[in-house]
Formats: structure tokens, sequence, C-alpha cells
């Protein structure tokens, strides 16, 4: 029996808002329309499958929870690439910064070099 290709569908804002989507038949063809080597992409997905398959994910670079759901082999077409940026939006208890990332004391100037 075959799995689903994904858990969580796509959100239909996504291209709404105007944000890319890169599609692909296989790993390969995503890499390309994502502008990515191809053989990097397929063969960090492979080591992935690999984990998933022998239950491995204590190996993983960062440790995969099974709190939100057991891991899957990405293996299904069509596969799908979105462009992201990490950032941090609140330091949560931590330092004050301005929109440059820079130290803010309580006056809210800032401290050079921190």
């Amino acid at each position: 029996m075959t799995k689903p290709a994904a858990q969580i569908p796509l959100n239909p804002q996504l291209l709404a808002g105007g944000d890319t989507l890169h599609p692909g038949d296989t790993i390969e063809a995503l890499a390309e329309a994502a502008g990515l080597p191809p053989e990097s992409l397929a063969g960090t997905i492979a080591e992935y499958n690999d984990t998933v398959s022998f239950n491995r994910l204590v190996t993983l670079l960062l440790e995969r929870s099974t709190r939100s759901g057991v891991p899957q082999r990405i293996e299904t077409p069509p596969f799908f690439g979105i462009p992201i940026c990490a950032g941090i939006t609140n330091t949560i208890g931590g330092i004050a910064i301005d929109e440059h990332g820079r130290v803010k004391r309580p006056d809210g100037s800032t401290i050079t070099g921190l």
C-alpha cells in the first residue's frame, strides 16, 4: 500500500500570497527547479530515507522527534520545495535588539560592536 505523499496539505494561501513553489517529478528535477545541486539533494534524501527505514533517527545531525508523528520516507512524487529563510522574530525574554540585530540599551540606544 502506498503512503500519502504528505501528512499536511499545502497551505492554499502560499501561492495566493505570491510565494514560490518548486515542483519536481523526481528529487533531481526538484533540485534543478530550486537551483540546488541534484546529486547533493538526492544524496541527502537517500540518507534520510535509510535512516527512517532502519529506525536510526538518533543518528541524524538534528535528531528527529516522533512527538508529532512517525517520520516517513520521502519517496512519493510529486515533490515540492519552498524557499525559506529562518529568522528570529522574538527573543522571548532575552536581550532586546533592533531591526539590524544590534543590542539595545534600556533607553533604546544600541551598544556598538555587540
